[in-house]
């Protein structure tokens, strides 16, 4: 029987390549729902764990400044 091998992913943000499950034991469903993390061209690539962390935290800072200005 063949083994299952996860699609990898080439970031956008860093280039790195990294696995992906793409579905919702994929280690990014543990991320905050803060989605879309922004407009660009790249809003719906897959990010590897540290850009997306990156991405995710600056999402959270946006909406924390507006809510309290």
């Amino acid at each position: 029987m063949a083994e299952y091998q996860q699609p990898s992913r080439t970031c956008p943000e860093c280039g790195v390549t990294f696995s992906c499950s793409a579905n919702r034991q994929c280690w990014c469903m543990e991320m905050p729902a803060v989605l879309p993390l922004d407009s660009s061209s790249n809003a719906g690539a897959c990010y590897c764990r540290r850009c997306l962390s990156k991405r995710v935290a600056a999402q959270l800072e946006q909406l924390i400044a507006s809510k309290t200005s």
